[in-house]
C-alpha cells in the first residue's frame, strides 16, 4: 500500500478490506500495525548539505506511505472494533 503509483495503493487497500471480511478477528491487529506503519512514514528524510550549507539533495517526504496506510484504514473502518478507535 506504499507504492508511488496511486492505482496500486488503492487496489491494495481494497484487497485488504476484502481480505479482512473473512478474518474479522484479525482486524484489530492489522489496524494497530497500520497505525505503527503510518507513524513510521511521518519521518521525513532530511536534506543533504555540503560543507558550505548548500542543499545537495532535498529532503524526501514519504507521503505515499501515509496515504496508502490511510486508504487501508478507511477500508477497515466498517469492521473496526471500538477498542481500536483512538480519540
Amino acid at each position: 500500500m506504499v507504492d508511488p503509483c496511486l492505482e496500486f495503493r488503492v487496489s491494495a487497500a481494497k484487497a485488504l478490506g476484502e481480505l479482512m471480511e473473512d478474518y474479522e478477528e484479525e482486524v484489530e491487529i492489522v489496524v494497530e500495525r497500520l497505525i505503527k506503519g503510518y507513524d513510521d512514514y511521518l519521518l521525513m528524510t532530511p536534506p543533504v548539505f555540503d560543507d558550505f550549507g548548500r542543499i545537495l539533495q532535498d529532503g524526501v517526504d514519504t507521503w505515499e506511505g501515509r496515504h496508502g496506510v490511510g486508504l487501508g484504514i478507511r477500508e477497515l473502518a466498517h469492521s473496526m472494533p471500538t477498542s481500536v478507535v483512538r480519540g
